[in-house]
């Protein structure tokens, strides 16, 4: 129970705005990723290059991301490391 309650808690409530991400690009630059002006679905991937796991799967993200069809989904990467 208290992890459905967590799980739901995750979620925005139906209705609410949602702003968008911004982070930067891999040469430093600011990019805003704003919600609802590109229809495919987006696909986020988030990692961090110290995270045993995410070093140990990069491969399999890396082949997804290579034979995803960039007309259906946009795909977006977060660094969730220490900065």
């Amino acid at each position: 129970e208290q992890l459905r309650k967590k799980t739901n808690s995750l979620l925005p409530p139906v209705g609410r705005t949602v702003p968008p991400l911004k982070g930067f690009d891999l040469q430093g630059h600011s990019v805003t990723l704003p919600y609802g002006e590109d229809k495919r679905p987006t696909l986020l991937f988030v990692f961090s290059p110290h995270c045993l796991y995410c070093t140990e799967t990069w491969p399999d993200w890396q082949r997804l991301v290579s034979e995803a069809d960039r007309d259906r989904v946009r795909i977006v990467f977060v660094d969730a490391g220490p900065g």
